[in-house]
């Protein structure tokens, strides 16, 4: 992505969520919120 990004001319950008802590055998029971709210958050951001 970040190369086809740069052959385009486009800035390009990676956000994550921590889902998981493997070593700790540690889960978010529900993902699929923690999900929604990053990209909600991120959105809200990108309009400011």
């Amino acid at each position: 992505m970040y190369a086809l990004g740069k052959i385009l001319g486009h800035e390009t950008l990676t956000i994550c969520v921590i889902i998981a802590n493997r070593v700790k055998k540690e889960y978010s029971p529900d993902y699929k919120k923690a999900v929604d709210k990053l990209i909600r958050t991120v959105l809200q951001r990108l309009i400011i």
